[in-house]
């Protein structure tokens, strides 16, 4: 169990590191699941692209064992990276009954999204420009995104153009990893939700807990599919620490 944690070898890693193995290929088929859909937020506006539909997605490649291990590569992400323009692509949509903007416009709103967690929040405020173009009363909106460096802010044209336009009134950028900027690795810097509760509210864990569901029930905190990834890469890295810690103890 621990090999396969530290290790996380694919089909063909296993078969490789055990070759005695020879397993009838009809029946290895066979057993083998089926992948499970990979969901992307989607990243356009029906009211500005009524006939498309836009993504924003990170193309993943990693390398196991601390950085030491085989290349590996993300099924979908890179997939529709190779794919040819104009090649068809089996997709569905699924909606976010529960992450949408306020039905009253006039409402201000807080977009917290890092690297590709920005996806949505390109569709909400092209939906707000579109809604400021039928001379709707917009509330405030402020957005916070972050990424390693600068040349990663993918949207920077865009942002700034809706800053200008008044359909972002402010945009702030963190940057982890910029040489330019001091204390960039700064731990202090990367706060969750429940922290800064804690320290700036004044709170217990239990009042946070409880303040976070009364806010989420009357429809004024909302997640997107984005932060399950983050949770389950959370998992998935705990348990291969853990691993490399039980092999390099082992005689």
């Amino acid at each position: 169990e621990d090999w396969r944690h530290w290790r996380f070898p694919n089909l063909l890693e296993v078969l490789e590191e055990f070759p005695s193995v020879r397993p009838y290929a009809p029946l290895l088929i066979a057993q083998l699941s089926l992948l499970q859909p990979r969901f992307y937020s989607i990243s356009s506006s029906r009211a500005i692209y009524p006939n498309q539909i836009n993504l924003t997605v990170a193309v993943v490649t990693y390398r196991t064992q601390d950085g030491d291990g085989p290349l590996h590569y993300g099924v979908a992400s890179n997939y529709l990276q190779d794919v040819p323009i104009g090649e068809d692509v089996c997709l569905f949509v699924r909606s976010a009954p529960s992450f949408y903007l306020p039905t009253d416009p006039t409402k201000p709103i807080v977009l917290v999204g890092p690297g590709t967690g920005i996806a949505p929040f390109v569709a909400f405020w092209q939906q707000r420009k579109a809604q400021a173009a039928a001379k709707t009363r917009l509330g405030r909106c402020w957005l916070f995104f972050g990424c390693r460096q600068r040349e990663l802010d993918l949207y920077h044209v865009e942002k700034q153009l809706m800053v200008e336009n008044k359909i972002i009134d402010r945009n702030f950028l963190a940057l982890s990893r910029e040489k330019d900027i001091k204390n960039v690795n700064n731990p202090s810097c990367l706060c969750v939700s429940v922290t800064i509760l804690q320290k700036y509210g004044n709170m217990t864990d239990e009042q946070v807990e409880k303040y976070m569901l009364t806010i989420r029930d009357e429809n004024r905190y909302h997640e997107d599919i984005f932060g399950i990834t983050l949770r389950t890469a959370e998992v998935h890295n705990r348990s291969r620490e853990s691993a490399r810690i039980r092999m390099a103890s082992e005689p």
